[in-house]
């Protein structure tokens, strides 16, 4: 009952001339061989399961030709077997690794030493590319060298190692910028290169801040362009007019809001809408990665990355490293613009400064000079008039005119003090000789409302070392005070020395029972300005200028002013000084006040010449001097040259600003020159009066110096001094 297979060969029996005459038969057993070839398959289906089971790529090539992969490789690079098979594997080896795959081929066919294993790029049938570890050996294959191997797909792992490589160069470029932001000092540069540092360090083809304003006219969010880094392979877009003054909407409508929320834009641009697509496609961006930039808390900018090579989308690790120093930036330009605010609100201040300065300079000339002559007439009338009624009209003009003149020192004072230019000469100074010379000057004021004014000095010899016009400034404005708010009783200025930690210290204190200072405002009397009365329910004179100059004098000289008070009980202000030890010294030179009237014997033979171009002042001078002294003038710098070249005078009262012409300092300069006059005394009397005034016309040259408005003995005094020496060889400081 066996089968058996058998091949039948038939061959056809012909004539001479080829005609068919017969058929001819012959059989042959194959069951055997079938059997044979049944299993052949059966074995090399199994083989092929086999093979097609391993998860790594199988291949066999022979002359360069792939005869077999197993179903992994062809997965593996998106083909079928069938179109692999039979075809060179050449094909699917990417460019830029052909010489190393074909150098290698050819070392194993050659016999000689090639890597038994190593890493290449495989095209993938979508175009991009696999990275895979080949291993492969030569064997023989039907009689023929055959190389076989496998393949295995390592692109996951060559992802990962390179995206921990990038993290680990953008840790070092982070860390670079961050140290570069600490330490550059120069804000400009530091941006640069912070940029500089995270292009390079990230592989970046660009990076760029811009900063955010609003449009002025549309009033809507607008960004510009300030720094810009390029790794030299693209073209510099810092010059790109349409980067300026560029609106968020409607274009970038969709990254506003999100940056503004602190979020990041990581994108393709392939992916963008079609405007925001072609805008960045000119600039050759393929990938971009926005971080926005926050200052004060607020959206400022953003700092942008263009990849031009290809898509790349960054991932969270590489953002979250990038908003650190994002974080880091936005510090450095809060610093920056509290700094420019600062130089701004310092230049402001300087320029308000200087404005304050000249006002009050402008202030103080215009106000001296029309005071000259109603201070200069009242003292005049004042002595002349007989009239009662008339010379009470008289002494109030006389006050009035003083009152302004004392406001007005009161506020040169307060900007002497606020311009750190108060000049300060140190002596030894007897504290109690000065309390009792203003108690006696100011005794008069007191008895007009009144009030008692009285010294309790417990000690008559009370040293410190201090100016002398400061201490009489401090000790005049708190007794003037104390009068002013005091209406019955009156005022003591005590004076006492007192020991604490060891050390004796000058205590000056200022007792009235005036009408006393609630604690509400007790804070701020000090503070320029202030009274007790103010606005339109002010009862009392005054600029509210005397305890905050009398406080920051006191200060000055390393001293302390405190008050205590009780409304309607009065009020103490006391003045502390460190205190001297009692030495003993040789009594004090004292100058005694000659008469305001020159002897006849000084000014006799004698002229002084006055050069001013306001004829009050010029009639004041010759009004005070009037029968003592030979008096002649001139308005101007020209007409004052032709008298000082037609003779020589003992002395010359010089305004400094004299209208058209060259001004007092030149015309001395002038004066230098000619030799009668290099020793002949000059006097700046101007209305000149600010801070340094005074010392700039003595360094220019003038012996000595007078500030409008001047009484007749301060005039006197001065004309007697330097008509008596006869030469300028000195300066009255």
């Amino acid at each position: 009952g066996e089968r058996f297979l058998f091949e039948i060969h038939r061959e056809v029996l012909r004539t001479s001339d080829n005609s068919p005459y017969g058929l001819i038969f012959s059989c042959r057993d194959i069951t055997s061989r079938k059997k044979a070839e049944n299993e052949l398959a059966l074995s090399e289906e199994k083989y092929r399961t086999l093979i097609d089971s391993i998860q790594d790529g199988v291949f066999l090539i022979v002359d360069g030709i792939i005869l077999f992969v197993n179903r992994a490789f062809s997965k593996m690079i998106g083909y079928e077997s069938s179109e692999i098979e039979r075809s060179s594997f050449i094909k699917y080896v990417a460019p830029e690794d052909v010489d190393l795959v074909v150098g290698n081929y050819k070392l194993r066919q050659e016999g000689k030493p090639a890597p038994s294993s190593y890493e290449w790029r495989m095209l993938h049938k979508n175009g991009g590319k696999v990275f895979v570890n080949m291993s492969a050996r030569v064997i023989n294959y039907q009689s023929k060298k055959a190389t076989i191997g496998t393949i295995k797909d390592i692109t996951h792992q060559k992802k990962l190692e390179q995206t921990l490589l990038n993290q680990k160069n953008l840790f070092k470029g982070v860390a670079d910028a961050a140290n570069i932001l600490l330490t550059e000092k120069d804000f400009n540069l530091a941006i640069t290169n912070t940029l500089k540092s995270l292009g390079q360090s990230s592989d970046i083809d660009r990076v760029y801040i811009f900063e955010n304003s609003v449009d002025s006219v549309s009033g809507k969010p607008v960004m510009n362009q300030k720094f810009e880094w390029t790794s030299g392979n693209v073209t510099a877009e810092i010059n790109n007019p349409e980067l300026q003054n560029l609106h968020y909407y409607p274009m970038f409508d969709s990254w506003y809001p999100i940056l503004k929320n602190g979020d990041t834009v990581n994108s393709l641009v392939k992916d963008l809408n079609p405007e925001l697509r072609n805008l960045l496609s000119e600039q050759s961006i393929k990938s971009i990665l926005i971080v926005p930039l926050m200052v004060k808390n607020e959206f400022w900018g953003f700092i942008g990355f263009d990849y031009c090579k290809s898509d790349r989308i960054w991932s969270e690790s590489e953002i979250s490293i990038l908003q650190t120093t994002a974080a880091n930036l936005g510090g450095v330009i809060e610093r920056e613009l509290a700094k420019t605010e600062l130089i701004e609100a310092k230049e402001t201040a300087e320029e308000m400064s200087k404005l304050k300065s000249n006002f009050l300079a402008n202030m103080s000339h215009e106000l001296r000079t029309p005071l000259i002559a109603i201070l200069g007439y009242t003292e005049i009338l004042k002595t002349e008039i007989e009239h009662h009624e008339w010379n009470e009209m008289i002494s109030t003009i006389m006050h009035s005119g003083k009152r302004l003149l004392e406001t007005l020192n009161l506020i040169l004072d307060l900007s002497k003090v606020e311009a750190d230019k108060v000049q300060i000469n140190y002596n030894e100074i007897n504290i109690s000789e000065e309390v009792f010379d203003i108690v006696n000057m100011l005794n008069p004021v007191a008895q007009k409302k009144n009030l008692y004014l009285k010294a309790a000095v417990k000690k008559e010899v009370v040293l410190s070392k201090l100016d002398k016009r400061l201490l009489h400034s401090i000790i005049t404005n708190l007794v003037n005070n104390a009068i002013k708010y005091t209406q019955k009783g009156g005022i003591t200025v005590e004076l006492d020395v007192i020991n604490s930690n060891k050390k004796d210290y000058a205590m000056i204190r200022v007792v009235d029972t005036g009408i006393g200072i609630a604690k509400e405002d007790q804070e701020n009397i000090f503070d320029e300005f202030r009274q007790v009365s103010e606005g339109y329910n002010r009862h009392f004179e005054g600029a509210g200028l005397g305890l905050t100059i009398a406080k920051k004098f006191a200060e000055k000289m390393g001293g302390s002013i405190s008050l205590e008070s009780e409304v309607g009980k009065g009020s103490t202000f006391t003045v502390v000084f460190p205190a001297e030890e009692e030495v003993e010294k040789s009594e004090p030179s004292i100058i005694v006040a000659r008469e305001d009237i020159l002897p006849y014997s000084v000014g006799k033979n004698k002229k002084v010449l006055v050069i001013d171009d306001d004829l009050a002042t010029r009639k004041i001078v010759e009004l005070f001097l009037r029968g003592e002294i030979e008096i002649e003038s001139a308005s101007n710098s020209k007409d004052a040259t032709e008298l000082i070249n037609n003779d020589v005078y003992s002395l010359v009262l010089m305004d400094i600003s004299l209208g058209k012409g060259i001004s007092g300092v030149d015309l001395l300069k002038n004066l230098r020159t000619l030799p009668p006059y290099k020793n002949v005394p000059v006097i700046a009397v101007t209305a000149h009066a600010m801070v340094g005034d005074k010392e700039k016309f003595l360094s220019s040259g003038f012996n000595d110096y007078l500030s409008k408005p001047f009484a007749k003995k301060d005039l006197v005094g001065k004309v007697r001094h330097w008509v008596s020496n006869g030469n300028s060889n000195g300066r009255n400081h």
